[in-house]
């Protein structure tokens, strides 16, 4: 109610989650039925925006604190995305200072956080050096090498870096499955072509058009795609390029400019949303390049596909 929701709301929602009953079926046979007194629906549509206005009030005491990092004034020293939480300080002192808020937050919340699946990230010039052990609800925080967030493994060192070693060892599982059908069923290069294109390609750059990615990990995305047609039509690149072309599968370079293009003009046009506050930084300056090399005007602008595609058929011709 402090938020300005109608009481009828309240209500509404109060009687619905209140009626909410589950049992275990097993066959034909279904157990008797329990009454759920906590917890949203699992997959419900309402269920991330009410765990968001329960969980909120964390995000609002540590940007009250002061502590964590600021980008453009802007306080991002907490991320949150339904239950995964994530906090970016610049110092051992300060995470600590943000993680005993958090425990006192989450206790008042009758909750508590998961140490198995918590972990602790450095990178930056002093990575290696030793620090402070950092406690989380009493127990240690183990330091890890890599953490995957959202679908993106990042590595630690000098700079945040994006490892790629698990996404290619998917994209490879994932490739195998038409390359033995090809062999069992007769099947031709198009169709295993057109099914990699469509279905194993996405597992590669999943989640990778909302980082900043470096040229040495676009080569290996490069070289990654590159394999998949070798084995397909065991031709050089030059004729790939062609058969790509006349196909209607896109490279992989053209393909990830393509979601990135599409990605930063959402991020640009969404009113509310965290990553504004890195396209005001970053995506600004990048977006306008990519419009540069596609010939993207203003008029264009949400019919991208059209232009990469053009800018494709240039070069093949």
């Amino acid at each position: 109610m402090s938020r300005g929701v109608p009481p009828c709301l309240i209500s509404l929602l109060f009687d619905w989650y209140g009626k909410i009953y589950i049992c275990v079926k097993w066959g034909n046979c279904k157990s008797k039925l329990v009454q759920l007194v906590t917890g949203v629906r699992q997959g419900g549509v309402l269920s991330p925006v009410l765990f968001t206005v329960y969980a909120n009030d964390i995000i609002c005491k540590l940007e009250v604190s002061g502590y964590g990092c600021r980008i453009a004034r802007k306080y991002v020293g907490i991320l949150m995305y339904a239950d995964d939480l994530l906090l970016i300080s610049a110092s051992n002192c300060d995470l600590r200072k943000m993680i005993e808020i958090c425990e006192s937050e989450m206790a008042w919340l009758d909750m508590c956080f998961n140490v198995n699946k918590s972990c602790l990230l450095r990178c930056g010039p002093r990575y290696k050096k030793p620090c402070v052990p950092i406690l989380l609800n009493g127990n240690l925080l183990h330091e890890w090498s890599t953490v995957k967030y959202l679908g993106v493994t990042f590595e630690s060192g000098l700079k945040l870096k994006v490892s790629l070693a698990a996404k290619r060892m998917k994209f490879f599982r994932a490739f195998n499955r038409p390359i033995c059908l090809r062999w069992v069923h007769c099947l031709s290069d198009v169709i295993v072509s057109f099914t990699s294109y469509l279905y194993c390609l996405p597992i590669l750059l999943y989640g990778l058009e909302a980082v900043t990615i470096s040229n040495a990990n676009r080569q290996i995305l490069y070289v990654t795609w590159k394999t998949a047609l070798y084995k397909i039509f065991k031709l050089n690149d030059e004729v790939n390029l062609l058969y790509e072309y006349c196909l209607g599968i896109l490279p992989i370079s053209y393909v990830f400019d393509l979601r990135r293009l599409c990605f930063l003009f959402k991020q640009s046009t969404h009113i509310i949303s965290v990553h504004n506050i890195f396209d005001d930084v970053f995506g600004f300056f990048e977006f306008n390049e990519l419009c540069s090399v596609y010939s993207v005007g203003k008029l264009s602008h949400g019919h991208f596909k059209a232009c990469v595609w053009y800018a494709f058929y240039v070069c093949i011709t």
